[in-house]
């Protein structure tokens, strides 16, 4: 049987747009890699933050187990307040430590950060 990894989605439409969820489970089929299960949360242009105080990233996180959780952070965010987006992890770190097998890898650091 193949193995299933299981991986929430946090983001916008650049998620949404490019199709991501499915482009990835379509890698890792045809890569000889089991089977991938995704969930989606986005809004158009939302931000970490959009998704935390609307409060279904947390309802989400805490109805099932992920193997991964991806986050997209709104794009021009980082550049135009860099703190926001530290703050929204900060406050998704309690979720993302209780629902996800350890195997949650921060994001590289972009030029933006540097």
């Amino acid at each position: 049987m193949a193995e299933i990894t299981r991986i929430l989605f946090i983001g916008n439409s650049f998620t949404v747009r490019n199709d991501l969820p499915s482009l990835l489970a379509q890698l890792v089929r045809d890569g000889g890699k089991g089977a991938l299960e995704w969930e989606l949360i986005s809004g158009g242009g939302a931000s970490l933050r959009t998704h935390l105080n609307k409060g279904e990233a947390q309802s989400r996180l805490q109805a099932s187990r992920w193997d991964y959780v991806a986050l997209q952070e709104q794009s021009t965010l980082p550049v135009k307040i860099l703190k926001l987006g530290f703050q929204s992890l900060i406050r998704l770190g309690p979720f993302l430590d209780s629902r996800c097998c350890g195997r949650t890898r921060p994001a590289s650091p972009t030029k933006a950060q540097g």
